[in-house]
Order: C-alpha cells, then sequence, then structure tokens
C-alpha cells in the first residue's frame, strides 16, 4: 500500500533536482564579480526557473513540487 502512494505521490510532482539557479550566483560571486552585476541576474534566472516548471507543468498536471536546499557561500 505504501509504495503504491509512494509511487503515485512521485508520479504527480514537479522534482527539482539540484540548486536551480544556484551557481548563477555563487560562481560570479566567488570570482569577486560585483553584487550589483549578479543582482542583475536575478530577472533572467528567475524566468528560466519559471519556465521550466511551466513546460513541466503543463506537460504532466503535477500537484506536488519538491525541492531541496539551496546553498550560499558566504
Amino acid at each position: 500500500m505504501l509504495q503504491v502512494y509512494c509511487r503515485n505521490f512521485i508520479g504527480r510532482s514537479l522534482i527539482l533536482m539540484g540548486e536551480i539557479g544556484g551557481n548563477d550566483y555563487n560562481f560570479p560571486l566567488s570570482t569577486g564579480r560585483p553584487v550589483d552585476e549578479v543582482q542583475s541576474y536575478v530577472p533572467l534566472v528567475i524566468d528560466t526557473i519559471i519556465s521550466a516548471i511551466n513546460v513541466r507543468s503543463y506537460s504532466n498536471n503535477p500537484t506536488n513540487v519538491l525541492n531541496d536546499v539551496i546553498y550560499i557561500l558566504e
């Protein structure tokens, strides 16, 4: 019963693997790019993530979004 439930739950889910967008910020900051420049990437990164979710959402109609944690360099 639990195995069937898990299979159905995962089958209805959009699973985001990895830190989507994280490297778009971490890498430039770690190489010394100014924060103002990296902040200018935010709209493009957000639009790209939204586009990926929209494409996946329309294809399988997921009801759950599962994501992992993003780690930001300090």
